[in-house]
């Protein structure tokens, strides 16, 4: 199966220190996710938008991981909201030709 991008954005309500110190508690669930490549943690705090752009090694991965426990906590917290989950397919050539890293860790 071909690899699998996910892209979750929520808004949320609380302070940027928060939100920070809120991702130590998701760290190690999300770390343990079957099938994870990497995963970038994102926010805007002007906007209060956060989020996260993954690569799963497949769709099954990337299906269990939305659908699973890690994103159900985010939804039923009262200080998140507007979430938009979505699955992509990636283009590989053209992702590699502009230096994408599509496997193992991510070489920050």
């Amino acid at each position: 199966m071909a690899q699998k991008l996910v892209q979750i954005n929520f808004h949320y309500t609380i302070s940027e220190q928060q939100l920070q110190a809120g991702t130590e508690e998701a760290l190690a669930l999300i770390q343990q996710a079957p099938g994870l490549i990497w995963k970038i943690w994102i926010y805007n705090d002007q906007d209060k938008i956060a989020g996260g752009i993954y690569l799963f090694e497949d769709e099954d991965a990337a299906s269990a991981y939305v659908n699973g426990p890690v994103v159900a906590g985010l939804k039923n917290s009262p200080v998140f909201s507007n979430f938009d989950v979505r699955l992509f397919d990636i283009m590989r050539e053209q992702s590699q030709a502009t230096y994408a890293y599509l496997g193992g860790s991510f070489p920050l």
